[in-house]
């Protein structure tokens, strides 16, 4: 018997008219850009109360639910047993009956990932300081984020030094892949150890250094504002004084304004205004040079104040009031954590002899100003990774090294599986030789979009030259088209360049002239390379300070004699298997009856084994299951 459950809600079903067929896939080698999902066919529920109410009364407009337009939760027993776990229920219409899909496997899996960008991971445990000693710290990482020594296009050719100010974060791709994996809610089994996964590493290649949501949502915090309510006398018999603000009400949200006073929270640029005020000067005695009055911007650097910007109030008349209204005083300032702002006034040329006031309404602000990140500021590891579908980014990682992702969706647990394990997994082979029917199988010598010449591809960029780190696969059939491109990845490949007379160093390209400018100004396509830890010493220098580093992370695309990223470097590590079986391949569809346990219990990586045939066969997908019906199962032969 079967039982399907949408929203917990035991179905009714009519599956003499309507039955449910369902199909398992995890990795159909016909397509290998993307991996496949356990499906059923598109089936019908009749419109029954109970229906009607897991599937939020589809047919009325009236008090129809949210149901038809979310991804419901379901599953599907049969005799007891889950043959359908975790799923998902798509409603897709309904007349005179309900229509519905479920979806599980895989799609459990990736379904979670489905709108989210790379950029929207949390690695706020990897936030640091854009500074002289963590950059230098930062070169031994092997976790996380390294500051790797590459050419943007201002290294010198012949001093071994390093402006760090000139350099960006790398983020290492097993941070990026664990974390996706465990934000989706599953644990893993069996990532790659090959070097190309474990040292691979993302490099800055953005067109702006920007900061991540954390930091912008503190940022909020950092500006404050405050007035001064009362008449605030400059006294004839005191030459240098400071302004007091006392009103802060909702505009510090921070509390960093303390009066009289401004500390900065963290390294930023602000705009310090002073605006609108109005001051009344007056000149108390006759004769010398005109008495005037000064109000400043002042900055405290931890030793001392110095003045950024000043009005001068110049005295008419003696004895004749002078108003200047709507006055304004203002100045773009960097500062560092610590750094105070204040309003100062000075009276000028001497005591008794001019006497001002700062009226009431007077404000004082300072507001942080939005930037790309400043040395000094934390860096927010996210904000740094190029803008790619989390989607997009798994299935690259997938690609590269040729594997099957083996999803337990009831565990929340995927396995990685490269096609070498279901060839070593012969010794545990299932029989299915007493399951197959006596229908002839249909034979294909060829199957899928591929080509004589299946190439893998890195995006092209204007500083790499075409077809750099391709890769190819032939296959031997004259029938198929003779150049089809199998891959194309998320990333381009880049090239080393000689430089610190004689170290090899990778180059993205962003500064155009280091002689003219400093800017990363050059647009270029997101990097991929593989860090490597060399013994050799290099300066690191912030233009005040030096450092020197004697392990350096000097990060590849290729090199000689090394584990590079190039297509066919993959493609003969990873893919010799999955040569083996499309280079001639031999798939056979064959009708099949399977049983419930057979479906729980069902392993992809265990090749199926038939006597009559004495061969192996990685089993491509199942299709089309009913209980106590023939479906249909594809085999391809382990050549």
């Amino acid at each position: 018997m079967k039982e399907l459950y949408i929203n917990g809600i035991l179905c009714d079903l009519s599956e003499k008219d309507n039955p449910i067929a369902l199909s398992y896939e995890v990795n159909n080698l016909a397509e290998l850009k993307d991996r496949q999902a356990f499906t059923t066919n598109n089936f019908k529920l009749p419109l029954t109360q109970n229906n009607r109410r897991a599937c939020g009364f589809p047919d009325t407009g009236s008090i129809i639910g949210l149901q038809p337009y979310r991804k419901n939760t379901c599953k599907i027993v049969q005799d007891g047993i889950e043959i359908l776990t975790n799923g998902i229920a798509l409603i897709t219409s309904c007349k005179d009956f309900i229509s519905v899909q479920a979806l599980s496997g895989l799609i459990g899996f990736f379904d979670l990932l489905e709108g989210k960008s790379i950029r929207d991971l949390d690695l706020s445990a990897y936030e640091h300081t854009w500074d002289l000693a963590t950059i230098v710290a930062s070169q031994a990482n092997t976790d996380g984020y390294t500051w790797s020594v590459i050419d943007y296009g201002s290294i010198s050719e012949t001093e071994r030094s390093v402006n760090v100010k000139q350099l960006r974060p790398a983020t290492f791709r097993k941070t990026i892949i664990q974390k996706i994996i465990a934000e989706a809610g599953y644990s893993v089994q069996g990532e790659p150890t090959d070097i190309r996964y474990t040292k691979s590493t993302i490099p800055f290649s953005n067109d702006k250094f920007e900061h991540g949501q954390s930091f912008i949502n503190a940022a909020n915090t950092f500006s404050a504002s405050a007035k001064t309510l009362v008449d605030q006398e400059f006294s004839n018999d005191v030459r240098d004084g400071v302004a007091s603000f006392p009103d802060d009400f909702t505009t510090d949200p921070g509390n960093h304004w303390s009066g009289t006073e401004y500390t900065a929270p963290a390294t930023m640029k602000a705009k310090v205004r002073m605006a609108p005020y109005t001051i009344m000067v007056r000149d108390q005695y006759k004769g010398g040079s005109t008495p005037y009055i000064v109000v400043r911007i002042e900055k405290w650097n931890g030793s001392t104040w110095s003045t950024v910007a000043e009005n001068q109030h110049i005295a008419g008349q003696e004895f004749t009031d002078i108003v200047y209204a709507d006055q304004v005083l203002e100045a773009d300032v960097d500062l560092e954590a610590g750094d105070k702002i204040r309003i100062a006034w000075h009276n000028d040329p001497d005591t008794q002899r001019i006497v001002g006031h700062l009226y009431p309404g007077a404000q004082v602000s300072i507001t942080y100003q939005p930037t790309e990140v400043i040395f000094g500021q934390p860096v927010q590891l996210e904000a740094t990774l190029p803008d790619i579908s989390q989607k997009d980014f798994f299935k690259d990682f997938l690609q590269n090294f040729g594997l099957i992702v083996v999803p337990d969706n009831y565990r929340k647990h995927i396995r990685l599986v490269n096609m070498e394990e279901v060839y070593y997994n012969k010794y545990q082979a299932l029989d299915w030789t007493e399951k197959f029917t006596d229908s002839p199988p249909d034979i294909d010598y060829s199957f899928g979009s591929y080509g004589i010449n299946n190439y893998g591809n890195y995006k092209k960029d204007n500083a790499v030259p075409d077809a750099t780190g391709r890769g190819v696969m032939v296959f031997d059939n004259q029938t198929l088209k003779t150049d089809v491109d199998l891959f194309t990845s998320k990333f381009a490949a880049s090239v080393s360049v000689m430089k610190m007379s004689g170290v090899s160093v990778a180059q993205i390209k962003k500064i155009e002239d280091a002689l003219t400018s400093l800017e990363f100004k050059t647009k270029t396509e997101p990097r991929i390379l593989v860090d490597e830890k060399v013994n050799t010493t290099i300066i690191f220098t912030d233009g005040a300070n030096t450092q020197s580093a004697n392990t350096i992370s000097l990060p590849y695309f290729t090199a000689t004699g090394k584990s590079g990223l190039s297509y066919q470097e993959l493609f003969d590590e990873h893919y010799p298997e999955i040569l083996r079986m499309l280079y001639r391949p031999f798939v056979m569809n064959r009708n099949i009856l399977l049983k419930p346990t057979d479906l729980q219990t069902l392993d992809f990586t265990l090749p199926i084994f038939d006597k009559n045939t004495g061969a192996y066969y990685y089993n491509n997908g199942v299709f089309d299951y009913i209980a106590g019906e023939e479906c249909k199962i594809s085999l391809v032969k382990l050549q």
